[in-house]
């Protein structure tokens, strides 16, 4: 093992995978100037001898999707970076009907297997035009799948796995993972897709989360450890949403109904709360305070007034 931060681990995905695999390719706008948004393929060029294998593109998703539906319909293995998750609406028809449908369409005679990474998530000085988290959209999209890495071991074996795969993949990466460091193994190694961890074992409180939010609830439940709560809690990391939730059900059920009874209680002592805590509560939420009922229209009086006065 080794200690490495996410870039450097998924730097090194790169690298063994096109060494391994010379159909693969890296593009994206200013892959070779800045090395990517987060500077994550700085060197990756020459790190492999052949500097043609990671292309800048122009600043047209459209066009960097598009010819990457293409290569991989001519069997090539793209991986592309649209630098922001907010990109994406760009290139929808792209992503959803061509990369998604290709291989149903063709009857499995052509295969898209190409990798879109997609920074996401809020950084400093970055305004609402760069920071949303798009997955729920794509995971909704038959022909996609979606991975959510959470630590530098889980980009690096994730990574090698998306490009391996015969399957278009979104990659979304939260940015502030770029920063984070963990430790990697230093054989080669991949992690498959569809597998959920449970990275906290216990029996009272489950917390099921994904990406970024793992390593903040497994801080909190340190926190809560201090107390002697955290020792009995759960967190499951859905590293691929669907596919988790499809085939890991029998495990997760035991578990997602006690979720459910908690959440039952949880209601139940809402509705038993004072207003000034519901009002909290449901701020905390993002949702609407409930409005009291009100009978009749008090208007309407000096409507009918007004209108006998006309």
């Amino acid at each position: 093992m080794s200690i490495k931060t996410y870039k450097q681990a998924t730097w090194e995905a790169m690298k063994e995978e096109m060494l391994r695999d010379p159909s693969v390719y890296a593009m994206a706008e200013d892959i070779i100037g800045n090395g990517g948004s987060m500077g994550h393929y700085i060197g990756l060029g020459e790190a492999v001898g052949d500097q043609s294998r990671v292309l800048d593109a122009p600043i047209s998703e459209t066009a960097i999707v598009a010819s990457a539906v293409g290569a991989a319909l001519a069997g090539m293995r793209p991986v592309i970076d649209m630098r922001f998750s907010n990109c994406l609406p760009v290139c929808m028809d792209e992503l959803t009907n061509q990369a998604a449908k290709s291989r149903y369409m063709f009857g499995g005679q052509g295969k898209v297997h190409m990798v879109v990474r997609c920074p996401d998530g809020i950084l400093k000085m970055q305004g609402a035009h760069h920071t949303d988290c798009l997955e729920a959209w794509f995971a909704h999209m038959p022909g996609l799948q979606v991975v959510i890495p959470s630590s530098p071991a889980e980009g690096k074996g994730l990574l090698k796995t998306a490009i391996r795969n015969d399957n278009p993949v979104m990659f979304f990466e939260h940015k502030t993972l770029f920063k984070m460091e963990g430790e990697v193994p230093d054989e080669e190694y991949t992690i498959p897709i569809g597998k959920a961890r449970i990275a906290r074992e216990g029996k009272d409180v489950s917390i099921v989360v994904y990406g970024v939010m793992v390593s903040r609830a497994l801080t909190a439940a340190e926190e809560l450890a201090k107390e002697g709560i955290a020792s009995r809690g759960l967190i499951g990391d859905l590293k691929n949403k669907v596919e988790t939730l499809k085939r890991d059900v029998s495990v997760w059920k035991r578990k997602y109904e006690k979720l459910q009874e908690q959440t039952k209680d949880f209601m139940a002592a809402l509705k038993r709360a004072p207003r000034k805590v519901k009002e909290f509560i449901q701020f905390m939420l993002h949702t609407e305070p409930e409005k009291p009922e009100q009978s009749g229209n008090r208007d309407m009086p000096r409507r009918k007034k007004r209108d006998m006065e006309l």
